[in-house]
């Protein structure tokens, strides 16, 4: 299933706009499984709510993750004094980024200085982090690091963060 299916699943939740009381009648006729048109779209309505494929749920997480980043960032530019944000905008730009190189290049470079992080018992992954933190910062427009040392605080911060933030279980 494709983002737009689901985009377009999640467009038919307009039958739950109403605050009226007869909603919950259109509800109930819908559970018990009526075969009007009208039940038809709040049976389509509930099942992507209470029965969410596996699609629906992986791009669920993902839009999660994206939220989650992007505010850590937000934070993150806010206390640490090297990092600057222009808005949300650019947040979200870096979120996404840093989403798709921590998934992609990450394990690569993981695995290529394989012999310093073993010499440095971990701490090179640390500065793997802030590479690729400043690195997605040079590209975006509105996003300032100063030095490397905003970027490794920043990085720790924010990998922090979203640690505490992506618990689900």
């Amino acid at each position: 299933m494709s983002l737009a299916n689901v985009l377009r699943a999640h467009s038919h939740t307009s039958c739950f706009h109403s605050s009226s009381p007869r909603i919950w009648g259109i509800i109930g006729r819908a559970l018990k499984g009526k075969r009007d048109n009208k039940t038809r779209r709040h049976q389509r309505c509930l099942r992507v709510f209470l029965f969410p494929s596996r699609d629906t749920i992986r791009y669920m997480h993902f839009l999660a993750r994206l939220a989650i980043t992007a505010a850590a960032f937000l934070i993150v530019s806010y206390v640490v004094p090297g990092i600057t944000v222009s808005g949300w905008i650019p947040a979200v730009v870096v979120a996404l980024f840093l989403i798709i190189l921590n998934t992609l290049v990450r394990p690569i470079l993981i695995v290529l200085t394989l012999p310093i992080t073993i010499v440095t018992l971990g701490l090179f992954l640390l500065v793997i982090n802030a590479g690729i933190l400043f690195f997605v910062a040079s590209f975006v427009h509105g996003v300032q690091i100063q030095s490397f040392w905003s970027a490794l605080l920043g990085s720790i911060l924010i990998s922090i963060i979203s640690t505490f933030a992506n618990k689900r279980y």
